[in-house]
């Protein structure tokens, strides 16, 4: 049954591909094609290169892998894995990413915590979001807190075990025109009097515009 080697459609082409090798252990398709001669003499039969490195392309599809070529200094081919592909398979890693840290801390008292972390960095690079009750809440995105008022959360951090959010009001002006206008403070500082401390979990809904 070819599903129980997926993603290979047979083991021969699994066998295959563990004897090319990969990365450091890379084989030159010439010493592939003497092996394979070789076991043909004693009846086993290896898939042909083309299939081995078809399969391997898609592997790296399957797993997101994004590889380039280069040559080194002195001319011989090298072959890199894209830092953000295995950055990205490692946070989907459930055994690494419950080691992990996803927000900042305020209260600073480990090497792994830093000032900039918690407000320094462009908000591009901040933590974007945090979920409460299966709800999703974003940065700079209004939200009802639990005493029905609306805000817009600006920073997520953790302090002590909980996860806390500085947030800032709306701003709500009735013109002339019977028209409503909202804004927000344009105040981005961390230590601004303008924006307010609350602990994540007391939001409560995203605001419906």
């Amino acid at each position: 049954d070819s599903s129980d080697w997926y993603p290979f459609k047979q083991k021969e082409i699994m066998i295959g591909c563990l004897i090319a090798g990969c990365t450091r252990t890379l084989m030159t398709r010439k010493t592939y094609n003497h092996i394979q001669v070789v076991l043909r003499m004693c009846d086993i039969e290896l898939p042909s290169w083309k299939t081995v490195q078809t399969a391997k392309t898609k592997l790296q599809k399957i797993s997101h892998c994004k590889k380039s070529t280069s040559q080194s200094i002195i001319g011989n081919p090298m072959t890199t894995v894209s830092i953000q592909g295995l950055l990205t398979q490692e946070l989907g890693n459930p055994i690494v990413t419950k080691y992990l840290e996803y927000y900042p801390e305020k209260n600073i008292y480990k090497l792994s915590q830093s000032e900039k972390w918690l407000h320094q960095y462009s908000r591009d690079l901040c933590a974007q979001m945090t979920r409460v009750e299966d709800k999703c809440f974003y940065i700079y995105e209004s939200a009802q807190i639990i005493d029905r008022n609306v805000v817009v959360p600006i920073y997520f951090y953790n302090k002590g075990n909980k996860l806390y959010a500085k947030v800032c009001k709306l701003n709500v002006v009735v013109l002339p025109s019977s028209m409503v206008e909202i804004s927000i403070s344009g105040e981005k500082n961390f230590y601004s009097s303008n924006l307010k401390e609350i602990l994540a979990e007391d939001f409560w809904k995203p605001y419906q515009k």
